[in-house]
């Protein structure tokens, strides 16, 4: 089971906690086998009486406040299929207008050290700037967005992991609060959203973009505190990070796989007299192959449930349209060469 680390951005009342708390809440029931807990019981409490507040209806309804100042909330979430864990990974929840400080600001240190080794970004697009046609408000909406803060550490990030078309980095954009910009329609907000983070979508930037709309529930439009909360699509994001990571790790194992094979090869050429009296690594070699071949089994088998789950969204790679499926498929293929040469 593989590990990472998912960091969120965006800008503060942007709806960072309250995604969260959708996602967790809905995911810890199952989404299509699909649960998601805590690593830890104290944070499975604090998750639940959050969203037992906000679910309530009517007047009692609360929508969690804005983290402390100083505040960093860590939490570890497991991802499982048939109450089998898949992958872990921690999350952050911190004030949006952290990002703007200094280094100097504990905040904005914590929440930076644990971007630049993050395994996936989630950009956090309030709904509410979608609303009408961008038009010649580009750039002022990029401003609210804080889009420029976000860049700026994305520049960073690309510079200090390599980020390019032969070491591509995972990102969702989620527009949280779709339920205000549905009515707009979704081709429309999707070419808005290219145009309005057109960096992301240059060529060769290497830039594995997902665009994802969630919501807590549709009817929060018309009735804010009277509508029940109904969230949908909190969990494709996840799915996504996830099976980006599984990706990344299988390319990575199998040329541990090709690597390992090689020094093998050369072991079962040495002389025997040689391998009498220096030693006989063949064995090692050997149990190193069968131990990384069966984790890429296993990791296959969750890559192409993910591939499936997240088969609708919109996935480019330096700005060029991805078929999940279709990629996965030729991973695949270098898989079932690399296991009939072992």
């Amino acid at each position: 089971m593989g590990e990472s680390r998912i960091m969120m951005f965006g800008s503060s009342g942007s709806g960072k906690t309250c995604y969260m708390l959708g996602m967790y809440a809905e995911m810890s029931l199952h989404i299509n086998n699909y649960t998601l807990v805590t690593d830890h019981p104290n944070e499975a409490v604090e998750l639940r009486t959050l969203w037992r507040l906000l679910s309530t209806e009517g007047e009692g309804r609360q929508w969690p406040a804005g983290n402390a100042e100083n505040d960093v909330k860590h939490y570890t979430f497991v991802l499982n299929y048939e109450l089998n864990p898949v992958h872990t990974f921690e999350w952050i929840d911190y004030r949006g207008g952290s990002l703007e400080r200094s280094d100097t600001d504990n905040v904005r240190k914590q929440a930076h050290e644990f971007f630049l080794t993050s395994s996936c970004v989630f950009l956090c697009i309030d709904g509410n700037a979608l609303v009408e046609p961008l038009g010649n408000r580009k750039r002022k909406v990029a401003r609210e967005l804080r889009l420029d803060v976000m860049l700026q550490d994305l520049i960073y990030l690309k510079r200090k992991r390599g980020i390019g078309p032969t070491k591509p980095f995972p990102l969702v954009i989620i527009v949280t609060k779709y339920d205000l910009c549905r009515h707009r329609g979704g081709d429309v907000l999707m070419a808005e959203l290219r145009e309005l983070l057109d960096l992301l979508f240059v060529p060769d930037s290497g830039w594995l973009v997902a665009i994802c709309p969630v919501t807590l529930g549709f009817g929060l439009v018309e009735s804010p505190l009277a509508a029940p909360l109904e969230p949908e699509n909190v969990h494709l994001p996840v799915a996504f990070a996830v099976y980006a990571a599984l990706e990344i790790a299988l390319t990575k194992m199998l040329g541990e796989v090709t690597t390992l094979s090689g020094k093998l090869d050369k072991e079962r050429d040495r002389f025997i007299l040689s391998r009498v009296l220096f030693g006989d690594d063949s064995e090692m070699l050997e149990g190193e192959i069968k131990r990384t071949s069966e984790e890429i089994v296993r990791m296959e088998e969750d890559a192409v449930r993910l591939a499936s789950e997240i088969a609708e969204l919109e996935v480019y790679l330096s700005g060029q349209r991805v078929n999940v499926e279709a990629s996965l498929q030729q991973l695949r293929l270098i898989i079932a060469r690399s296991r009939s040469r072992a």
